[in-house]
């Protein structure tokens, strides 16, 4: 006869926090609560909160009152510091949470900042996964993101029935901040390759040809690409915070990125979303 102690199986997934219901969070919200988890949610702002119950979610009271009735808690805030507060301060997560509560990293951090927060929440007793969200709000929209991991495979896998309700794509990348790594990556190809495009296709619009019959040529060409095929439904809205965020990685890594340097002065200089309205007005 055995004397070995047989282990607990953690229980399912079932009820589920989002910090930050905006354009990215609100749908993924709404996505979760449609598939049957029971979602609570909050935001600084109350409109949005409202939207979210209209969508079939909980409204928090409070961070601190999300914190405390989730097993799995989404974080989706514009920037670093917004992550850090919802996480460190008095009200916050790590202080109201309970033990193996799992935080999900949806922002798009620098690296550090990812791999700081997952050693104070292992501090809490919490669990970490660094998750950031890719092909933006349509997507987040229809259900159809890439998430891209950084943190331990097992905590992932008991994730994947609420990942699977607003995402096609899920790929574990590493440990915590690898995400983050990978995000930026993508960020560097996103950005580069819709500024090829843009001036790609001025400079054939310029000659005379029609931007979308050329447009449509190009997918059965070499030049085929994500960016191409939505050019027309991309809406760019955090350019420069991306490129930022790469930059410091480079200067990190003693690397010199000089088309990530030029990228940066275009972000500041010009509006991508003007450019692609300017090709296609007359289409």
């Amino acid at each position: 006869m055995s004397s070995g102690i047989v282990g607990t199986a953690p229980s399912p997934v079932t009820r589920i926090g989002f910090v930050g219901l905006g354009r990215m969070g609100l749908p993924m919200a709404a996505h979760a609560a449609a598939g049957g988890f029971q979602v609570t949610g909050w935001d600084v702002d109350e409109t949005a909160i409202a939207d979210a119950a209209a969508a079939g979610c909980r409204p928090a009271q409070s961070l601190s009152h999300c914190a405390r009735n989730s097993q799995a808690i989404f974080i989706i805030v514009p920037t670093d510091a917004d992550f850090t507060a919802a996480c460190s301060q008095e009200n916050g997560i790590f202080h109201n949470a309970r033990p193996g509560t799992i935080l999900c990293a949806c922002s798009s951090l620098l690296p550090e900042t990812a791999s700081a927060m997952a050693a104070q929440a292992a501090g809490f007793g919490l669990e970490f996964l660094d998750m950031p969200l890719t092909k933006g709000v349509r997507a987040a929209t229809t259900g159809t993101m890439t998430i891209l991991v950084g943190g331990k495979t097992e905590i992932l896998d008991r994730l994947r029935p609420v990942l699977a309700t607003f995402s096609e794509a899920i790929h574990h990348v590493g440990g915590a901040g690898a995400g983050q790594v990978a995000k930026s990556v993508n960020n560097i190809l996103l950005w580069s390759g819709l500024e090829s495009a843009i001036e790609a296709l001025t400079l054939g619009r310029a000659y005379g040809l029609d931007v979308e019959a050329l447009r449509r040529a190009l997918l059965d060409c070499s030049a085929d690409s994500w960016v191409l095929r939505e050019l027309r439904l991309i809406q760019p809205t955090w350019p420069a915070k991306d490129l930022a965020n790469v930059a410091h990685m480079a200067k990190k890594m003693r690397m010199d990125m000089p088309l990530v340097d030029r990228l940066r002065e275009l972000a500041g200089t010009t509006d991508q979303r003007e450019r692609i309205s300017e090709l296609f007005q007359d289409q």
